[in-house]
């Protein structure tokens, strides 16, 4: 029993280490509760701690490790403060948060569009709308994101890499083998993936991000839709997406003859790593874009239905 016990323990030790620390801050308590039960749903990547008010948050965040922070809306604004009107938001609750530590990346949530929209111009790093109602895997990847990008913001600070700006790709492929293996190349050289497996999933993912994407790459032929039909789609959110396309057979605007300003880009398939790679030192060539289209990770454009 002895053994068992230390085994058991030993194991939830090494789970609680590689697991994703969030600090969920809400007043709200049943609001709260909620999203605590959502993170905690198998697969359990997250270990979840709880605050009422910012000053509880505040101690916290002194003392205990937490890799992202989920912060109502009402206290990012301030507690007590209506905001509401003409009464412009100072946004006390988040900036003091940001005083523990400005690298923390801090996720608003509520349901004012206009005063999220603000958070985001006072450093909040994403803002889900509550409105929308998303689905617990859209909350599981927006803090998965926002974890992987202050863990690549660390890593450059670290090497003293000077890197290129990173693109916000998004990654469609029913295998999810090729979808491992790309977002893991994809993610090496530095850029932000969004790793789906189906063309439907990547429309209702991208109408309901705060955030523009910069690069769409799939193959040619999807279930239940061609990848050219998907871009169309999804350029009704993000009007300044790119496209890399895997296909058998290359066209005219094939990466041989396609400068890094092309919207578009065709890899033939098979292709190796290598090959992929040089197709992205094209398309990096040219980003961001100069004409100002593109979005950029970090950037304040916000595409929405």
């Amino acid at each position: 029993m002895l053994i068992s016990n230390k085994l058991q323990s030993e194991k939830e030790e090494s789970v609680e280490q590689s697991a994703i620390r969030v600090l969920v801050v809400d007043a709200n308590s049943r609001q709260a509760a909620a999203t605590r039960r959502a993170l905690k749903e198998p697969p359990a990547d997250f270990v979840v701690s709880p605050a009422r008010q910012i000053w509880s948050a505040v101690q916290i965040l002194s003392g205990v490790p937490i890799d992202v922070v989920l912060l109502s809306l009402d206290l990012a604004r301030g507690e007590g403060s209506s905001a509401k009107g003409d009464q412009p938001a100072d946004f006390a609750g988040l900036k003091s948060l940001q005083r523990v530590s400005d690298e923390m990346p801090i996720l608003v949530m509520g349901s004012d569009l206009e005063q999220g929209e603000s958070a985001l111009g006072a450093g909040a790093a994403d803002f889900l709308n509550t409105s929308t109602h998303f689905g617990t895997d859209v909350l599981r990847q927006r803090i998965l994101e926002a974890f992987e990008r202050r863990a690549a913001a660390i890593a450059a600070v670290s090497q003293g890499a000077q890197t290129a700006t990173p693109m916000r790709i998004l990654l469609v492929d029913e295998d999810s083998l090729v979808l491992r293996l790309l977002r893991r190349n994809l993610e090496h050289r530095g850029h932000l993936v969004t790793p789906l497996q189906s063309p439907h999933e990547a429309i209702e993912f991208v109408k309901g991000a705060s955030f523009g994407f910069d690069l769409l790459v799939c193959d040619e032929r999807l279930g239940g839709m061609e990848g050219e039909r998907l871009r169309q789609l999804l350029r009704r959110y993000a009007p300044a997406l790119r496209s890399l396309f895997f296909c058998s057979q290359v066209g005219s605007f094939g990466v041989e003859n396609s400068s890094p300003m092309s919207s578009e880009f065709y890899l033939r398939k098979p292709y190796d790593l290598e090959e992929f790679g040089e197709v992205l030192d094209v398309i990096e060539a040219g980003y961001p874009w100069v004409d100002g289209r593109a979005s950029g990770a970090g950037s304040d454009s916000v595409f929405r239905p």
